[in-house]
């Protein structure tokens, strides 16, 4: 009886020592529970960080097409035909046009200007500029401009280059990141946290990588700096026909294409008194008791410089294309004194959903011609002559 008595104290205790030691062992954290608190709370570190990154980025991230039209006057065209004018200030969730001067409503409401939104933009057509428009420091600013984008420096064509080379890789860095977040929760089961924030990461280095790349196309990029001839829609126009206008590639985005010419020579310079409607090739003049509407019908744009209606003179500089118009007030009984200009040369900045570099337009040079080849180029438009 002695020796079972015995026997079942050195159970008990046997029991009591293995129970203890698995409490002490359960109060003490293992090395691989500090291993998942540091990688969660560097996980979530990492979220918030590049969140924010990326809030800062897309905030300070503007078109490069419409950047170069920032703080310029320009001419804001609508594929509705409707034209407004004035200075441009450009954000990163759409543009502002500041007015030349308020506009007043018959309700009384001062507006002193317009703002598009991201979403509107697309209902854009083109945005115009002309030297006649600027002021001696915007035409100083814009030679800086054309010189720089035109022959551009060594810097310049190497973050060019730099910015493409992020473009090209940038869709196989994102899966290769993300099949590495994927491996990793495979090998790692504390690393949970970042493959149920997979979508999400993914999605930031995409932002990270926008912000430094550039939308490439190998066929456009040959051509920038160079002249080409850019076919833009023409929505409000009731045959439905493209214009085209010459000018050096610029630059171009996934939405934007800018075209430039260093010169804006006019074809003909256009002087009017009018008391009653007008029309005359390229353009025609509505005449009403209170205002005029002035619509260009041709396929060179319409620069409207100024409208003098009695003691009031007013400098517009305002561009309209093929079936844009413009509504001006007048003083009724008033004779109206246009002065205007028809040009094919300009500065214009188009979304891609309206225009395309459809042409390029250099010389062939000698040596890239046949030899002993007597060629002819394609017959590529009608002939009429609509100016």
């Amino acid at each position: 009886m002695s020796g079972e008595v015995d026997g079942y104290k050195e159970g008990m205790l046997t029991l009591l020592a293995q129970a203890t030691a698995d409490t002490a062992a359960q109060a003490q954290p293992s090395a691989w529970a500090f291993g998942f608190d540091n990688l969660f709370w560097v996980a979530i570190l990492f979220i918030f960080l590049t969140a924010i990154i990326s809030a800062v980025i897309r905030l300070r991230q503007k078109d490069k097409c419409l950047k170069l039209m920032h703080d310029y006057h320009v001419s804001y065209l609508n594929v509705n035909g409707r034209a407004s004018w004035g200075d441009l200030r450009v954000y990163s969730q759409g543009v502002e046009l500041l007015f030349d001067a308020p506009y007043t409503t018959r309700r009384g409401l001062l507006k002193s200007g317009v703002m598009v939104y991201q979403a509107e933009l697309a209902q854009c057509q083109a945005l115009c500029r002309i030297v006649a428009g600027l002021t001696d420091q915007e035409k100083r600013d814009r030679k800086r401009q054309i010189r720089q984008t035109f022959n551009p420096g060594l810097l310049r064509k190497t973050w060019r280059s730099i910015r493409n080379l992020f473009n090209t890789i940038k869709d196989a860095f994102n899966k290769a990141f993300s099949a590495f977040v994927g491996q990793f929760a495979k090998v790692n089961p504390a690393s949970r946290v970042l493959t149920s924030q997979q979508g999400h990461v993914t999605e930031i280095g995409t932002t990270l990588l926008s912000a430094v790349g550039n939308a490439y196309e190998p066929m456009l990029e040959q051509h920038i700096g160079q002249p080409v001839i850019l076919e833009l829609a023409s929505p409000a126009d009731p045959e439905k026909k493209v214009v085209e206008f010459s000018g050096y590639l610029v630059d171009y985005t996934d939405k934007f294409v800018a075209v430039f010419n260093v010169d804006h020579e006019p074809i003909e310079t256009i002087e009017l008194e009018l008391t009653d409607s007008h029309e005359q090739a390229g353009f025609k003049v509505t005449m009403a008791e209170k205002d005029v509407t002035i619509t260009c019908n041709g396929f060179a744009a319409l620069v409207v410089q100024q409208i003098r209606c009695g003691r009031q003179v007013s400098d517009l500089a305002l561009v309209l294309t093929n079936g844009a118009s413009v509504q001006l007030s007048r003083e009724p009984g008033m004779p109206v004194r246009l002065k205007m200009e028809r040009t094919r040369r300009l500065d214009i900045v188009c979304p891609r959903s309206q225009a395309a570099v459809r042409f390029a337009s250099r010389q062939i040079a000698p040596e890239r011609r046949r030899r002993n080849w007597l060629g002819l180029a394609p017959l590529l438009e009608e002939r009429e002559d609509r100016s």
